[in-house]
């Protein structure tokens, strides 16, 4: 564990120049760069930024989401995780549940 402390405490204190900081903006590629060439020098470090580095980059996902219970842009903005999952839950089980009531939308 001391030698993840140590790297940590390398890859913090690593001196990059402001324009390499910066270079990000203009050149999408160049923190996966960066990390492709330092792998060798912050092991540890890089396994943790490859998967932060590697967020999904659209919305289509969540979009699909929102399709699929059918909720419009402005409900979109008050929905709260627990809820949104627990209409997904509704929606995608439906042919499952009784048809007396839409327990979300009431219908």
């Amino acid at each position: 564990m001391a030698n993840v402390d140590l790297e940590v405490d390398r890859y913090l204190n690593e001196n990059v120049t402001p324009a390499i900081k910066f270079e990000p903006v203009t050149n999408p590629r160049a923190a996966l760069d960066w990390w492709r060439i330092n792998r060798s020098v912050f092991p540890n470090v890089c396994r943790v930024m490859t998967k932060w580095l590697s967020v999904q980059a659209t919305s289509a996902a969540s979009e699909r989401v929102f399709s699929v219970v059918k909720i419009n842009a402005a409900a979109r903005v008050n929905i709260d995780a627990v809820h949104l999952s627990n209409i997904v839950f509704q929606r995608m089980n439906a042919k499952f549940m009784s048809p007396l009531v839409d327990p979300v939308f009431g219908t």
